[in-house]
């Protein structure tokens, strides 16, 4: 008689809440098995036992799931399941009874913003064919646009020959060393292959998030910064952020192959295809991370990190990887820069996105304000032409003012709290 706990099947990270402890049980003993005792314990407490009806031929397996759910509270446990009597016998060979693992409960669960990952070339016939129905598909999924909860990130490889594909560059190869991608087109989302269709993406998307974040990028002339705020709901470590810098569309006449025209190119990562290792992970602690680079316009080569374009045309993608697993928790993306008055360290910590707007604004202060703090809008004849209150006492708070009534030009927005003002100008397009 020997039945065995073969395996735990439990998420690294989940929600809280009533989850279910399942997995597989294996007889490696001679003769079959009828019923066994099955037993779990989180962080070595109350030992849950149930006898369960089974009927396991010899080297058979049987998918348990134990009728008693655990109640799932925020942080790190340690999860213990076993397997008791088989039949009323003792086990012949009891060093395979148990299995341990290792789970995290988020405080919280968000919306996931999916990023889709592609790698492709232009000399690759069959990612044209692939990309001539798939680039549509993501256009009409909104892939990169506002309100959307799908990223788009683009790498071109150097290969199959004549490797000539002049977006080709070394952040890119180190993405594809990363994955070991070693065919294409080879689409991705959320770090896992995929089939190039909407039903892959959808599922993706559906799947909920312990992490939240935005990213947001200033430009001076052609210098971009882009900040980021991660905030897991979870404790861990083992964790990147990338900051990757895409452009929109540019259109390469001298395509080796029937596609022509090109979206969501990855030109540049910052710092580089490696990304930017987090500290480790604790639940609700915000993580702030900024990286800098001056971009060239024009001039787009093999090997080097030119734009086609200007920097009119780009979005900056983010995402939280696992390092280990590949598995992407969250991404977001920026599609306009954030144009402000920067006179001084107040001005540094408000920020105000989309920039131009047609007719909302969403802030943030980058510290907690001890007390609410006064939103006034004027317009260029310096009236004041909105004022509102609003509440910043956590980092996290975003808030969004409504300035549908108000005409298009340039207008001034200005917080007040705390002894301090913050002012950044905006402007309002229809």
């Amino acid at each position: 008689m020997d039945l065995a706990m073969y395996t735990v099947n439990m998420p690294a990270m989940m929600g809280a809440g009533n989850v279910s402890i399942s997995g597989t049980v294996k007889n490696f003993g001679t003769t079959p098995v009828n019923s066994f005792i099955l037993n779990y314990s989180v962080d070595n407490g109350t030992v849950q036992t149930q006898t369960i009806s089974a009927n396991i031929a010899a080297n058979g397996q049987y998918n348990f799931t134990h009728p008693t759910p655990w109640i799932a509270t925020s942080g790190e446990h340690v999860i213990q399941v076993w397997v008791g009597l088989a039949d009323g016998t003792p086990d012949g060979y009891p060093n395979n009874d148990s299995l341990t693992t290792n789970v995290s409960v988020a405080s919280q669960s968000v919306t996931r913003t999916s990023v889709m990952e592609e790698f492709t070339s232009s000399t690759c016939w069959p990612c044209a064919q692939v990309n001539a129905t798939f680039d549509p598909l993501l256009a009409n999924m909104n892939a990169n646009q506002d309100g959307s909860h799908l990223a788009a990130v683009k790498y071109q490889m150097n290969w199959p020959a004549p490797g000539t594909d002049p977006s080709y560059n070394a952040d890119g190869n180190t993405r594809k060393s990363y994955y070991g991608v070693n065919g294409i087109p080879y689409p991705m989302v959320d770090g896992n292959s995929i089939s190039p269709t909407s039903s892959a993406l959808t599922t993706a998307m559906a799947k909920p998030s312990f992490v939240t974040m935005d990213v947001s990028y200033t430009l001076v002339g052609t210098d971009i910064t882009v900040s980021a705020n991660v905030t897991p709901r979870f404790s861990g470590s083992g964790y990147k952020l990338y900051l990757v810098v895409t452009e929109d569309y540019y259109h390469y006449p001298d395509a080796y192959t029937s596609q022509k025209d090109y979206h969501f190119a990855m030109r540049k990562i910052l710092p580089n295809g490696g990304g930017i290792t987090l500290s480790s992970l604790v639940a609700d602690e915000q993580q702030t991370i900024e990286r800098s680079y001056t971009l060239i316009e024009g001039g787009a080569a093999k090997n080097n990190f030119n734009l086609w374009g200007t920097v009119d045309g780009l979005t900056v993608v983010a995402f939280v990887q696992n390092i280990a697993t590949k598995e992407i928790l969250q991404a977001a993306f920026a599609t306009q820069a954030v144009v402000g008055i920067k006179d001084n360290v107040a001005n540094d910590l408000l920020r105000i996105w989309p920039n131009p707007t047609s007719d909302q604004i969403y802030l943030r202060y980058g510290r907690p304000l001890s007390s609410d703090a006064t939103v006034e809008v004027f317009n260029a004849l310096g009236e004041r032409v909105l004022i509102t209150k609003r509440n910043f006492s956590s980092k996290d708070n975003m808030e969004m003012i409504n300035l549908e009534g108000l005409g298009q030009g340039i207008y001034l927005v200005r917080l007040i709290a705390d002894g301090i003002s913050s002012t950044q100008r905006i402007t309002l397009s229809r």
